[in-house]
């Protein structure tokens, strides 16, 4: 009996130790930010009020601009191409397919453009039809475009952390880069 504990205890201290090393590798946190942008996480979502403030939205559209870019989240397909360690830093590549909004963006540009009488109250350019029409177009985005993002990670007292993502890599997850 005292054998079949001893085996069972050092069975679970070895499952607990080689999960916890399991999931300490370059790719899983990647996969782990990944997962953390479908699932509207909550450091995702305070990520994405911060970007919707940059922005400098009128705050009564706040709400609807937010819900656009959870749905690019939530539709956010990835998979992990490779992964290259060397020493404490480690490369994870990726392939992601999100909704297009660069395109959106610059055909609803296009469209204001030529059809600026549209967006008129009372003979003045209204920013909060321009906002409304940019919402909707964005939410009824149906292309989506592949963008290859190149994680940097560093490992620091033997766990790996994904360095800070750039401006580029961000515009990649949110569909908004230039391509």
């Amino acid at each position: 009996m005292k054998n079949k504990i001893l085996v069972f205890s050092l069975l679970l201290f070895s499952l607990i130790l080689f999960g916890c090393e399991f999931n300490n590798t370059p790719t899983k946190k990647v996969e782990s930010l990944l997962m953390k942008y479908q699932n509207n996480s909550e450091s995702v979502s305070k990520e994405l009020d911060d970007y919707v403030k940059s922005e400098e939205i009128d705050p009564a559209y706040q709400d609807k601009y937010k819900e656009v870019f959870l749905k690019q989240y939530q539709d956010l397909k990835y998979e992990i191409k490779d992964e290259k360690i060397d020493g404490n830093t480690a490369e994870v590549t990726a392939q992601i397919e999100v909704y297009d909004y660069y395109k959106t963006q610059t055909e609803v540009s296009t469209y204001i453009t030529n059809h600026q009488n549209e967006f008129n109250t009372n003979g003045i350019f209204d920013n909060n039809k321009v906002l409304e029409y940019k919402i909707k177009e964005l939410t009824n985005t149906k292309d989506k475009v592949t963008y290859t993002i190149v994680f940097n990670l560093t490992k620091v007292n033997d766990t790996w952390t994904i360095d800070n993502l750039s401006e580029e890599e961000l515009e990649k997850i949110h569909g908004t880069y230039a391509h």
